[in-house]
């Protein structure tokens, strides 16, 4: 089933305007998201949840943490270091693989060049910081994030390259292209589920102490898979997986 969300973020909403002629999308909306974290204390109309006719109302309050004066200046710098060498790791090994530049269809289905973004952009990291507010912990955060968001494309683009080698072996009729086809969206399905529930976590927490632990476990586990991508890559001498 579907479940409400306890903490989330504030959108605040700045512009609205119709979406063009013949787009997939109703509206085109323009948001801010704000510093504060919120928990849901009420939904006033619960029954829009499950009719979908209307947005939920809630009433929320600031989520503050409960470790305010603690030094957690050691951390934070842990943290940062951790971020630092996941991305030259990652770098050092290729993986994961992504293509860059892409294209693909806009809302209008039109055919555009995407760009995705570099992995990790080093300069951000080295004049980050992972203390409290927007612009520390979460500003370290969304480049975690925004790393997950591209390995999810580095693993669609590595299917992509394995079903045209089985096109290539003429062997992408029947099971071959079906088995892959379905390992795909499983292991997409288990990265997303994966990194939406760390991320809710971190919202949901009110100690700096264990955002800071939870995001240097994610990290860790990260380095840990891409060393051992690094030790088959090598010994097989074939392509870094996503």
């Amino acid at each position: 089933g579907t479940y409400l969300a306890e903490a989330a973020v504030v959108f605040h909403l700045l512009e609205v305007k119709d979406a063009p002629p013949g787009s997939r999308t109703r509206y085109v909306c323009q948001h801010q998201v704000l510093p504060e974290v919120v928990k849901i204390t009420r939904v006033l109309n619960p029954e829009a949840f499950a009719k979908k006719t209307s947005y939920l109302k809630v009433e929320c309050q600031e989520i503050e943490d409960l470790d305010p004066d603690d030094d957690l200046s050691v951390e934070e710098e842990q943290l940062r270091d951790e971020l630092l060498q996941l991305a030259m790791l990652g770098r050092s090994i290729g993986s994961p693989p992504l293509r860059r530049y892409e294209y693909m269809s806009d809302s209008l289905g039109r055919c555009v060049l995407v760009d995705h973004g570099a992995m990790f952009p080093e300069g951000t990291i080295n004049l980050a910081n992972a203390g409290r507010g927007a612009n520390g912990f979460w500003e370290l955060a969304n480049l975690w994030q925004g790393y997950c968001d591209r390995r999810a494309v580095a693993l669609r683009q590595q299917h992509d390259r394995q079903l045209q080698r089985l096109r290539a072996e003429g062997r992408d009729a029947g099971g071959a292209a079906r088995e892959l086809r379905e390992a795909l969206e499983e292991e997409l399905q288990d990265h997303w589920s994966r990194n939406a529930d760390s991320m809710q976590a971190l919202l949901q927490m009110d100690r700096h102490s264990d955002r800071l632990a939870l995001l240097l476990q994610l990290l860790q586990q990260e380095s840990r898979r891409l060393r051992a991508l690094k030790a088959l890559a090598q010994s097989t001498g074939l392509e870094a997986q996503a």
